[in-house]
């Protein structure tokens, strides 16, 4: 289906395609049914209605979620606005997701807009994206930053085309490395100060749900920047080879001393996702993963305590009383995790 779909959106003046469809199937190779969701990105809603409606002509559709940058839906830094489609073919279900440029984006910006910006990619892994012009395609990643210095060279040119290079191979040893932090994916082109505490937990949420869904399939995340140690996601049993270098050797006592989830008190077993701070103490990601409680899965491990401290605040908000819009830290020693 999604060949189809990418043929019928390759007609439409400068899409791209984007996610996780470029980085698994096109680049990585692997077979289409590996993946369950298409992101494209058209420059206009209109072109989005049509591409909908001429689709539905082949394929049966089961529903359609309109999301408004207005309703702080986060979607790539509300920028962009989207519509969620799920279609069925031979009793298989595909999910498609069709980007634009928000109102306020485009009085702002009347040039050419790509899929994916520096500041609101959640890994590197996912800054690729291809533009569909009929029969001629050519991969590109997406713009860097001024103050992005790889290596000794100055030209900007030159520092993509190095990152493009590094980024292929990390793809090709299936590692990755979430770029940027909750608090800088919750800022966007309205905000003037900085972004609600609320936000940034719902960034936080989502950059952890991928981060463990990428180790789930088998990748590994990076846990080393230029500032030091950083948070990242595990198996249990890669924990001991994870911590054997760099800035983790200072904490790696620590990491090797942890058997047992700091929320749930449950025994780690090998193929439990682990969440691993830079002071070293590990939670899970989601402990109804490896639990009997019917629980839903995102109420549990840290990604359920994050959730916690979103509607506690918000209770305190409806009764106008102080809230402390505190880091999401570790719940052993208070050391912000990210």
């Amino acid at each position: 289906m999604f060949d189809k779909a990418l043929e019928l959106a390759s007609k439409f003046p400068d899409t791209f395609v984007f996610g996780g469809y470029v980085r698994d199937v096109m680049i990585a190779g692997l077979d289409e049914s590996y993946v369950k969701d298409l992101d494209l990105f058209f420059q206009k809603e209109r072109d989005v209605w049509s591409f909908i409606e001429i689709f539905s002509i082949f394929f049966r559709k089961l529903d359609t979620t309109v999301n408004r940058a207005r309703k702080r839906n986060g979607y790539l830094n509300n920028d962009n606005d989207v519509i969620s489609c799920v279609f069925i073919d031979e009793n298989k279900k595909f999910y498609i997701d069709c980007v634009f440029p928000n109102i306020y984006e485009i009085q702002i910006n009347q040039q050419l807009k790509e899929p994916i910006t520096y500041r609101n990619a959640d890994m590197d892994v996912n800054m690729f994206f291809l533009k569909l012009d009929g029969n001629k395609s050519q991969m590109q990643i997406c713009s860097l930053p001024h103050n992005y210095n790889p290596a000794s060279s100055t030209n900007s040119d030159n520092k993509r085309e190095l990152f493009f290079i590094k980024t292929l191979g990390a793809i090709h040893q299936s590692r990755f490395n979430i770029l940027n932090t909750p608090d800088q994916l919750a800022l966007n082109n309205r905000q003037k100060t900085w972004p609600d505490i609320n936000t940034v937990r719902s960034k936080a949420i989502k950059l952890l749900w991928r981060a463990e869904k990428m180790v789930s399939r088998g990748w590994t995340q990076e846990n080393e920047n230029a500032a030091g140690r950083k948070w990242y996601v595990v198996k249990f049993g890669n924990l001991e080879t994870s911590c054997d270098k760099g800035s983790w050797s200072d904490v790696r006592e620590i990491v090797l001393s942890e058997s047992k989830c700091s929320i749930c008190y449950g025994d780690y077993e090998k193929d439990h996702k682990v969440l691993v701070g830079p002071c070293g103490h590990t939670c899970h990601v989601f402990c109804s993963d490896y639990s009997a409680e019917k629980d839903k899965r995102e109420d549990t491990g840290f990604v359920g305590w994050i959730k916690t401290g979103i509607t506690r605040s918000k209770e305190l908000r409806s009764m106008n009383l102080p809230y402390a819009p505190t880091c999401m830290s570790c719940l052993m020693c208070k050391r912000s995790i990210f």
